[in-house]
C-alpha cells in the first residue's frame, strides 16, 4: 500500500510538473507566434512608409522643377518688360527735345520744299503720349505681374520644401521606432527559442 501511495504521488508530481511545462510551451509558443507576426506586421509598416516617402520625393521634385522653370519664365518676362518700358520712357521722354536741324537742299531761311508746303494738320506732332502712358501703364502692371508671380512662386516653393522636410524627418523618426521595436521583439523571440529548447 504505502508502495503504491508513493508511486501514484509521484505520477501525479509528474504529470503535475507535466501540465506546466505543457502549458509553459503553449504559451511560449502563441507569444512568439505573436511576436512574429507583430515583427512582420512592422516591416511591412516600415515598406510602406519608405514607398510613401518615394513618392512624395517624385512629387516635390517634380513641383520643385515646375517652380524653377516658372521662376525663371518670370524673371526673362520681368527682364523684357523692364527693356520695353526703358525703350518707351527713353523714346517719349525725349520726344519734347527740339534740335537745330537744317536738312540738307535747304534753301536761304533753311526750309525745304516740304516747309513750305501747307501743313495738312495743325501744331507738332510729338507722338501720342497719352497712349504711350496707357502702354506704360499697361507694361507696369505686367511687370508687377511678374514679380508677384516670382515672390509667390519662391514663397511656395520655400513653404512646400519645408514641409517636405518635416514630413521626410517624420517618416525617418517612425523607421527608426519601428525597427528599434523589431530588434526588441527579435531578441525576445530568441530568448523564447532558448526556452522552449
Amino acid at each position: 500500500d504505502q508502495e503504491m501511495g508513493d508511486a501514484v504521488r509521484s505520477r501525479d508530481q509528474a504529470n503535475a510538473k507535466l501540465e506546466v511545462a505543457v502549458g509553459n510551451i503553449n504559451k511560449l509558443t502563441s507569444e512568439k507566434a505573436s511576436l512574429e507576426k507583430e515583427v512582420n506586421d512592422l516591416k511591412q509598416a516600415i515598406a510602406d512608409n519608405l514607398k510613401s516617402l518615394n513618392e512624395a520625393t517624385e512629387l516635390r521634385n517634380s513641383e520643385k522643377d515646375e517652380n524653377t522653370v516658372t521662376v525663371e519664365t518670370a524673371t526673362e518676362g520681368k527682364e523684357a518688360v523692364e527693356m520695353a518700358i526703358g525703350v518707351l520712357n527713353e523714346f517719349y521722354n525725349n520726344a519734347f527735345i527740339q534740335t537745330k536741324y537744317t536738312p540738307p537742299n535747304a534753301g536761304r531761311d533753311g526750309q525745304t520744299v516740304g516747309d513750305k508746303a501747307p501743313e495738312a494738320f495743325s501744331g507738332t506732332y510729338h507722338g501720342n503720349q497719352d497712349a504711350a502712358k496707357g502702354i506704360v501703364g499697361l507694361l507696369d502692371v505686367i511687370l508687377s505681374d511678374f514679380e508677384r508671380t516670382i515672390d509667390t512662386t519662391k514663397d511656395e516653393e520655400s513653404s512646400a520644401q519645408s514641409s517636405f522636410e518635416t514630413y521626410e524627418q517624420d517618416i525617418k523618426d517612425d523607421n527608426d521606432e519601428k525597427e528599434d521595436d523589431i530588434t526588441t521583439k527579435k531578441n525576445r523571440i530568441a530568448d523564447i527559442k532558448d526556452e522552449l529548447v
